[in-house]
């Protein structure tokens, strides 16, 4: 049986729902992979993380301030949360990388837990400001 392309690419729109959400944003490890030395694998880490906690930051104020004029117990509850957040965050990516540490790659493992976890907690903050 030979399937045409327009019922193939039908099928692939149909299943999107299905597969949860999809990252606008390429992975960090994908974009790092063209670091060849360790330098430069720390420095697109390290830009990489800068960026992701600059979208986490303007997240976290727009959440404040909407929050602020609608529902101001939840802004309060917001500013206490996010700075346990943050050392749970990196607290988390330290253990998760436990057995690593003091090898070269350390620094690059740690910078991509707490990427990949700052993109979901912005995803989330995002998500009180568009959908509460």
């Amino acid at each position: 049986m030979k399937l045409s392309s327009s019922w193939l690419m039908m099928t692939a729109l149909l299943a999107l729902p299905l597969m949860g959400p999809v990252a606008a944003h390429a992975d960090v490890d994908e974009v790092c992979a063209s670091a060849k030395t360790q330098v430069e694998m720390n420095q697109c880490y390290d830009k990489a993380l800068t960026e992701a906690e600059a979208k986490l930051q303007a997240a976290y104020t727009k959440a404040l301030e909407n929050n602020n004029a609608e529902e101001p117990g939840l802004a309060a509850m917001l500013e206490v949360a996010e700075p346990g957040w943050l050392a749970y965050r990196d607290q988390q990516c330290a253990l998760e990388n436990y057995y690593s540490r003091g090898g070269s790659g350390y620094g690059v493992f740690v910078a991509s837990c707490r990427i990949k976890m700052t993109e979901a907690r912005t995803a989330f903050l995002t998500d009180m400001v568009e959908a509460p």
